[in-house]
C-alpha cells in the first residue's frame, strides 16, 4: 500500500479570506501567524466577529462598556497588524437563545465577500459560542460550499483527522 501525504503548505491558499470569530479576540489567539502570512502575501482579510464580547470579564465591566472595549481592541489590533475589513453581527456573547436569526445576515456576508478561504473554529472546541458558530455557518452556507474551510483551535485541542488516499 502506498498513502499519498498531505501537502505541508506554509499558509492555505486563498486570496479573498474571510474569518469567523466568536469573540473579538478568537482570531488572533487562534491563528495570528496564518493572518499575517496572508497579510504579507497581500490576501484580503475580513473578519466578521459573531458575537458582542459583552461578558468577557463577567463582574469587572458593566456589559455595554465590555463590548464598546472589546470592539474598540479587535479595531486598533486589526489596524496594527492589518486587517482592513471588520464585520460586527453583535449576537449576545454567551445567550441561551439560538442564533437561527442571524443566518440570513451571515449568508449576506459571504455573497458579498466571495471567500476562496474561511477560517472558523474547530468544531468540537468546547465554548458554546464557538459551537454556535459552526453551526451558524453551517446553516448560512445550506450545504453549498465553493471554498476552502479550515478550522482553528481556541480553547480545546485539535484531534488530528487525516485521511490517507490510496495511490
Amino acid at each position: 500500500m502506498s498513502y499519498k501525504w498531505p501537502k505541508l503548505v506554509s499558509k492555505p491558499a486563498g486570496k479573498q479570506v474571510v474569518v469567523l470569530a466568536p469573540h473579538m479576540d478568537d482570531e488572533i489567539i487562534g491563528y495570528a501567524g496564518s493572518i499575517l502570512k496572508h497579510i504579507a502575501d497581500g490576501d484580503e482579510i475580513t473578519v466578521v466577529y459573531i458575537t458582542d464580547s459583552s461578558k468577557g470579564l463577567p463582574g469587572r465591566f458593566p456589559e455595554r462598556e465590555m463590548a464598546d472595549r472589546r470592539r474598540q481592541e479587535s479595531e486598533s489590533v486589526g489596524e496594527f497588524i492589518g486587517v482592513k475589513n471588520r464585520i460586527y453581527l453583535n449576537i449576545e456573547d454567551n445567550t441561551e437563545e439560538p442564533w437561527d436569526a442571524y443566518t440570513d445576515l451571515l449568508a449576506d456576508v459571504l455573497i458579498d465577500k466571495e471567500p476562496e478561504l474561511l477560517y472558523l473554529p474547530w468544531y468540537e472546541d468546547l465554548h458554546s459560542d464557538h459551537q454556535k458558530t459552526n453551526k451558524l455557518f453551517a446553516k448560512a452556507i445550506g450545504g453549498r460550499v465553493d471554498f476552502k474551510v479550515c478550522a482553528y483551535e481556541v480553547w480545546s485541542p485539535l484531534k488530528p483527522r487525516i485521511r490517507y488516499h490510496r495511490g
